[in-house]
């Protein structure tokens, strides 16, 4: 758990319409927090919050600030000083030696093992959801290969095998295979990936770097489906479709499938 305790003494600010800080919002308005916002849908949000259409504006006004994950877009850095403290997530080097050097407090989710792994169970759910909308077959009894066995490929073959796939987890070393005997997985190493590949009926590519090559798409089953949630792209999407094999390059799942449950977790971890 982050080792820290904002209190309702905080001004709260929203930098992004993610409709997981959507429904944060509406939680802190609840408890009594002043929160402001900044292109949130009115409509939406509890009376009590505030919007602003300056982002400078929100900036001087809130003591936190919830700015999108990851984070990219940091032109209101300029706005932030020593009384602030910057909540997002995969806060890169350079914006972390910027806020280090402006002492501006800052605290990066993404790097907390708690939320990595209730994000895990999140998009694991998200991706088998768009899985099942997609395929022509039932999970159950389908053959599944989980490329990448992080905390979101762990998650995804566990809930996969709770449906009753029979589930291949395929990485680029062994050491990382080490409980897959005791969940009954079966096993593929990265170099033997590519005259196995066209077993299995779906794939679910967690690793960011181009896994799937071209000629794995040739020779892919046509009903095969591909969920890829790596933050870069692990095939050529467009060339898989040419080929008419069913792929999505599927991102941001928990902000999509499960909005208010992530805004729950995030008040409890943070407040």
């Amino acid at each position: 758990m982050l080792n820290y305790t904002l209190d309702t003494n905080s001004s709260v600010g929203f930098l992004c319409n993610d409709l997981r800080y959507l429904y944060l919002a509406n939680i802190l308005s609840e408890k009594n927090y002043n929160v402001f916002v900044y292109d949130m849908p009115p409509v939406r949000l509890s009376e009590n919050i505030k919007i602003y259409s300056s982002i400078k504006d929100l900036c001087t006004n809130a003591h936190i600030i919830f700015a999108p994950f990851p984070l990219k877009d940091v032109s209101f850095l300029e706005y932030l000083n020593n009384s602030h403290t910057l909540i997002s997530g995969n806060i890169n080097k350079d914006i972390l030696n910027y806020l280090d050097e402006n002492n501006i407090k800052y605290i990066d989710f993404l790097k907390d093992e708690d939320f990595v792994l209730y994000n895990s169970i999140a998009t694991a759910e998200g991706a088998i959801a768009k899985a099942i909308e997609l395929s022509p077959l039932n999970i159950s009894y389908s053959k599944s290969l989980v490329l990448g066995y992080g905390r979101c490929g762990r998650t995804i073959a566990y809930t996969l095998k709770n449906l009753n796939s029979h589930v291949t987890v395929c990485t680029r070393t062994c050491n990382k295979l080490a409980d897959t005997s005791v969940y009954n997985y079966d096993t593929l190493h990265f170099s033997l990936l590519s005259p196995e590949i066209n077993n299995y009926d779906i794939i679910f590519n967690t690793v960011p770097s181009l896994i799937i090559s071209n000629e794995m798409i040739n020779i892919l089953k046509k009903d095969t489906v591909i969920i890829d949630i790596a933050s870069a792209a692990g095939l050529d999407h467009l060339y898989a479709k040419e080929k008419g094999i069913s792929t999505i390059h599927y991102l941001g799942i928990p902000g999509k499938i499960s909005p208010k449950s992530t805004a729950d977790f995030l008040f409890k971890l943070l407040f």
